[in-house]
């Protein structure tokens, strides 16, 4: 059931994916979009703690670390991608999330993001005792579609899509770096310290 939900997410976000770009997969877990992704994109990198290290694929490096403190690459992405992660971000730590975001992000650039509805912890719970998905019951931020605007609108960012799947528990947003935004966005004094974790479970 994790692996169904887990591609039904990958597919959602690789409907955005335009052809030929370099692509970002913040908390990328073991890389499964950037693997699917394949041939579409021209370069890909994923990072996600969790990684054992380095890992380096036909057309894509995965990195272990946390985003933004861990990212190497300084050239700005076309996409960037934040599946099934920002529930796992602490809600006053999202705003420097989205300021990353926008800051490693060309002008124009997408943002592509998963999140689950708020109502769903209560379906999770159910299917975890009923053994259908797995996994231990998590603290997790569940943000409404409005919350998740004003958040990534605050750090230039601008809605150019949102839509629900999986009966309305999930929702994908995408939005796009406005044109006219500055070359380089101020981070908080306060970086997170909050290592970005894999959304993949």
């Amino acid at each position: 059931m994790d692996r169904l939900l887990e591609r039904q997410r990958l597919a959602q976000a690789l409907a955005y994916v335009p052809a030929g770009v370099r692509l970002l997969d913040v908390g990328c877990g073991d890389g499964a979009l950037l693997r699917a992704a394949g041939s579409r994109i021209g370069w890909g990198v994923g990072i996600d703690p969790a990684l054992p290290g380095t890992i380096i694929g036909r057309n894509y490096r995965l990195v272990r670390g946390a985003f933004p403190q861990h990212l190497d690459d300084r050239d700005p992405f076309d996409v960037i991608t934040l599946l099934a992660l920002l529930e796992e971000v602490p809600r006053g730590q999202l705003p420097a999330l989205a300021s990353a975001c926008a800051m490693h992000l060309h002008p124009g650039g997408r943002l592509i993001v998963t999140t689950p509805s708020p109502g769903v912890d209560g379906v999770a719970r159910l299917l975890e005792s009923a053994h259908v998905i797995s996994g231990p019951p998590r603290r997790r931020t569940l943000l409404d579609a409005a919350e998740i605007r004003d958040v990534f609108a605050a750090a230039g960012l601008s809605i150019e899509a949102s839509r629900h799947f999986e009966l309305g528990y999930n929702n994908v947003l995408v939005f796009a770096r406005n044109r006219l935004a500055r070359t380089f966005i101020q981070l908080p004094d306060t970086a997170p310290r909050h290592p970005v974790l894999s959304g993949r479970g």
